[in-house]
């Protein structure tokens, strides 16, 4: 064989569009990550890698092997790996991975002299079957790992099933893998030997596991196997459709001792006969050679045989026949697991450990590594029909995603307006908050790869779509949808926030279903209830995983289908659904934020509203002095202001290089010279002149012009700033912020200023706050800014924004302070934001800190239990500063021993250090420490208690009496409140009195609960109370 190098040209993929390749056996592709691969090697039968310096060069080959179809085969091989990096997910290392596994098949079918591999189909199932028996052989030679065989297989099949364009590719493997090549096996039908009407013993046989070599099982259905831990399973009964039925689901297999499972013997199935006896050998291989030990298989056999039983008493008795039925039927089998869940009959774990091994399992008793890719798409399959995408008519291919011609659509529609061009329509809110719905016309949209993304980020240009992937069905439907959308704004009721957030949730399942090709989603309820069940398991599996929280995963299912209920008018849209439900008890509170964070941000926020509030209202003069607080290390505390883009500029940044604003001396106030604006630029122009002339232009206009628009510009900053100030304050959420109404007519008094706004989310209920009589007058002050930013304008916005750089007219606020916060971190790098949320945490914290739930919640307008589940996290701060207050309290009650010295007062549970004034420990407990009720004596910070027989013996016998007397509490609630507090306390004096000497309480300990022997005053008390019959 004559081997030599050809000519090669290296070809970057993915290919350009409308790229056209010639010479395919020339080829030696390039990937984005730079590796290369000789694909156009494969256009010749031989050939061999080259060796050295010379491999990027391309293999050797034998020039005269050139076949003309290989080349047609090859071109579209390089076709489809282009596509691959253009519209799949995967990374172009993992498209190089899976194409090196496919030229390494193709490479051995060649040197097999399978030279037909990618003729057709046929011949490459065949083929295929040819080269796992060959990694099987290698594998138990030692020559691979059973992993490198296993991804070898998967990776090959699933890239002629792309080649070929057939999603079941793999479907007929495994008939194939047994049988002649040219006769396909037909499954015998099921033959019953006999009507029973009951059940029966069967005759059994124990086979210990693994099998011998050559070991074959003539009779299965009569097989219990045994693990080598000695683990019994009754695998033979599977043999009979019809067995004792498992009453209990969480009853195990095993537990059939030595005459096996009942059945009915005239059930007794031939076909499933021949399938029991290839799990046998499987569960047998998976002994010898998984690496698995025998718990672990017999926990996936276990789980396995409760899933085919399952399947006999649903009458799925054909589950073993094919993978197609098995999947099928395996989600029928995660319905039943979600039911049961729901009914509290299994756990979620439970489940989840079911759902995972048998389709495990099956891939292996299928041999299809693929096996579980296709069950998200069954989902929503019936026993008898498949769900069938409508076929969509486009108008042409596209190769990329590209621009679309967008209009700007305002919701609600007008009276009589209609869409034309539904595809082009991105929707706006009375918000501002826009959403891109048109793209829902194209069935190919460039993807997003957070599903919690909504669609409002592209609204310059809209979503990249595939114009050729334009659906005619879908423009009417999203037409329809544009209108109920309209019609929710106009007559539902709800917030435009809440609609607007629902219309996200519904276009991001829109564009999952489209990904997935389920493109006839809004054709029908029925399919569109189809898809749902699809979609509601993929949440499940995102939250399984990890990458949701289950409230998320149950909002989302929940406002697809309360959307889809409402497109359709169908009110019982969800019923047979298995719903997800948002659970409060997993919600998390929202912490308030640390104090030195709150004072951080409100002494920044205070100064710059006073500092720029004087500098516009009191029309004083460019360049100005802006105090601000120590903590930021300005020199001397101040910054300077100019009139200009960059209104101001820390110091350390003030000297580096810059294109604009060059002629400002940001650190001494002044108007930089010549050479000043040189060093900053790094270089000198002859305009330098004009420039310092230029700046102390801006600084005259300013000055003599006091609504100049570089003073409206800060004057907005200082706006902003007391929006927070009024967040502390008053603990608002931003909806009702922005809400807030005002006019000139309202009477503002020195004790306090009632707001009113209205509150969707309460029913409509009013809600109002109250500001404290000391934020009066900075309230005025900024009513005297407001007055001054509007002008002449009007606006019935207590808050609002004006145009670009404080020019314009004045309308409502509708995003947030983000930019704000962007600003002030110019100011303050280590600035943390704090947001209206946490403001209302804050407030809330200080409120149950200072007064009690009820009171919180009348301030707060919540309900108590809002209160107590979003609210009441408490402080981090805080926490630390009470765990270490609380810490060093106890250890000062414990004393190591007693000195005479000491002024200790006798007590029954201790001692006193000071009789006469009790203190309370806290105020978190209903027990009022006094020096009457021994029990008064443990929550006062004059108790003390030493470490030795006599103090500890007192302290054991009170707990011993008080758990004793207990049940005379009365009710459980008078129990929490008198009777747990006391016994808690008594647990934390005991777990420090062990850290001094445990062996002596355990001593004592054993004395008391044991034998007795309490303290006298604690004994002659329980005496008494035995006396009285109230203590058995």
């Amino acid at each position: 064989m004559n081997l030599e190098l050809r000519p090669t040209i290296v070809v970057d993929v993915p290919l350009a569009a409308g790229e056209v390749l010639l010479n395919p056996e020339l080829v030696v592709i390039r990937f984005p990550h730079g590796n290369f691969v000789d694909i156009g090697a494969l256009c010749y039968l031989k050939n061999i890698s080259a060796k050295g310096k010379n491999r990027h060069l391309g293999r050797f080959v034998e020039l005269r092997s050139l076949v003309d179809s290989r080349k047609q085969q090859i071109r579209k091989l390089i076709m489809l790996i282009s596509d691959q990096l253009t519209y799949s997910s995967r990374t172009s290392v993992t498209v190089k991975n899976l194409v090196d596994a496919f030229i390494a098949f193709i490479r051995w079918a060649d040197e097999s002299d399978f030279n037909n591999v990618l003729e057709s189909t046929d011949n490459a199932k065949k083929i295929i079957i040819v080269y796992s028996h060959f990694l099987d052989d290698e594998y138990s030679k030692g020559n691979i790992s059973l992993k490198h065989s296993t991804t070898q297989r998967g990776k090959v099949i699933r890239f002629l099933s792309e080649f070929f364009q057939e999603d079941s590719f793999h479907h007929g493997l495994i008939r194939l893998k047994d049988l002649d090549f040219n006769k396909r096996w037909k499954p015998q039908p099921y033959k019953f030997a006999q009507q029973a009407v009951n059940y029966e013993i069967r005759p059994i046989k124990i086979v210990d596991l693994p099998l011998r070599a050559g070991q074959v099982l003539l009779n299965p259905e009569q097989v219990i196997i045994r693990f080598p831990a000695g683990k019994l399973v009754d695998i033979g009964a599977l043999c009979y459709l019809k067995s004792e039925p498992i009453k209990d689901f969480k009853q195990r297999v095993t537990n059939y001792k030595e005459c096996g499972r009942l059945v009915q013997l005239g059930s007794l199935s031939e076909t499933r006969r021949h399938q029991i006896r290839k799990l046998t050998k499987l569960i047998s291989d998976q002994l010898k050679y998984s690496g698995r030990n025998s718990a672990t298989v017999k926990k996936l056999v276990t789980a396995f045989i409760k899933f085919i039983r399952w399947a006999d008493e649903s009458d799925f008795n054909n589950v073993l026949e094919s993978a197609g039925n098995a999947k099928e039927i395996f989600i029928f089998y995660s319905n039943f697991l979600d039911v049961e869940y729901s009914k509290g009959n299994i756990s979620l774990r439970h489940s989840t450990t079911q759902r995972s091994i048998v389709p495990r399992f099956l891939s292996e008793f299928f041999e299809e590594d693929c096996f579980q890719q296709g069950l998200i798409k069954l989902r929503s399959v019936d026993s008898n029909k498949r769900l069938k995408p409508q076929t969509f008519k486009i108008a042409q291919k596209a190769s990329n995603y590209k621009i679309r011609p967008i209009k700007i659509v305002d919701l609600p529609l007008g009276v009589g307006e209609v869409l034309l061009n539904p595809e082009q329509a991105i929707i706006r809110f009375a918000s501002g908050k826009s959403v891109d719905i048109g793209a829902l016309c194209y069935l190919k949209v460039e993807p997003v790869k957070d599903y919690k993304q909504g669609t409002a980020r592209y609204q310059k240009r809209g979503r990249l779509v595939q114009l050729g992937s334009l659906s005619e069905t879908r423009k009417h439907q999203v037409r329809k949808l544009i209108d109920h959308i309209s019609d929710q704004l106009m007559y539902s009721g709800r917030r435009v926030e809440t609609i607007k957030d629902l219309v996200s949730r519904f276009i991001a399942f829109i564009r999952w279903a489209d990904e997935r090709n389920f493109h006839d989603v809004l054709d029908s309820a029925v399919n569109a209830k189809k898809v749902v069940i699809i979609y509601a398991q993929f949440l499940k599996e995102k939250f399984l995983r990890n990458e949701i929280s289950l409230n998320h995963a149950a909002r989302q299912q929940a406002s697809v289908v309360n959307f889809l209920s409402e497109f359709f008018e169908e009110d019982n849209f969800s019923h047979g659904m298995f719903l997800l439900r948002v659970t409060r008890d997993i919600n998390t509170a929202t912490h308030p934020p640390s104090e030195d964070t709150q004072t951080r941000l409100l002494a920044l926020c205070n100064a710059l509203f006073y500092g720029i509030s004087s500098l516009v209202l009191d029309c004083k003069g460019y360049p100005y002095k802006l105090t601000l607080p120590e903590f930021l290390q300005l020199p001397n505390n101040f910054l300077w202001l100019f009139p200009a883009e960059s209104w101001f500029k820390r110091p350390e940044i003030a000297l580096e290089q810059r294109k604009m604003c060059l002629g400002f001396n940001y650190l001494t106030g002044e108007l930089n010279t010549i050479n000043e604006i040189k060093r900053l630029r790094g270089h000198s122009l002859r305009g330098d002149e004009k420039i310092i002339v230029e700046a102390q232009s801006n600084i005259d206009a300013a000055n003599s012009d006091f609504r100049d628009s570089q003073r409206m510009h800060v004057g907005t900053v200082a706006l902003n700033a007391f929006v927070v100030l009024f967040l502390a304050q008053t603990g608002m959420n931003w909806a009702q912020l922005i809400n807030l109404t005002w006019s000139n007519d309202y009477q503002i008094e020195s004790e306090r200023q009632l707001f009113r706004t209205i509150k969707w989310r309460a029913g409509g209920k009013e809600c109002f706050f109250e500001l404290p009589s000391s934020f009066m007058s900075i309230f005025k002050r900024y009513l005297q800014l407001r007055d001054f930013l509007l002008g002449n304008q009007s606006c019935e916005w207590l808050f609002f924004k004006l145009g670009e750089r404080g020019i314009g007219s004045p309308s409502q606020i509708k995003g947030t302070l983000h930019y704000f916060y962007k600003s002030l971190k110019k100011i303050d790098p280590d600035l943390t934001e704090i947001h209206s949320r946490q403001w209302r945490a804050a407030k809330s914290d200080w409120l149950i800190r200072n007064t009690d739930i009820s009171t919180t919640a009348l301030v707060l307008q919540n309900t108590e239990k809002t209160v107590l589940t979003s609210y009441i996290a408490g402080s981090e701060t805080k926490q630390w500063e009470e765990m270490s207050n609380f810490l060093n309290q106890v250890s000062d009650v414990v004393r190591d021993k007693r000195e005479k010295t000491q002024n200790i007062t006798l007590r029954a549970v201790g001692g006193c250090s000071s009789f006469g004034e009790p203190s309370s420990v806290s105020t978190a407990t209903s027990i009022v420490s006094n020096c009457i009720e021994p029990e008064g004596c443990l929550f006062c910070d004059k108790f003390r208690i030493h470490v030795d027989e006599i103090d500890i013996r007192k302290l054991l016998s009170c707990r011993y009496c008080v758990s004793k007397t207990a049940h005379l509490a009365g009710d459980q609630e008078m129990y929490q409140k008198l009777i747990n507090p006391i016994l808690n306390r008594i647990e934390v004096i005991i777990t420090e009195i062990a850290k001094h000497n445990k062996d002596l309480l355990e001593k004592i300990r054993y004395e008391v609960d044991e034998e007795g022997e309490l303290e006298s005053y604690w004994r002659r008390k329980l005496e008494m109370f035995m006396e009285l019959g109230v203590v058995i």
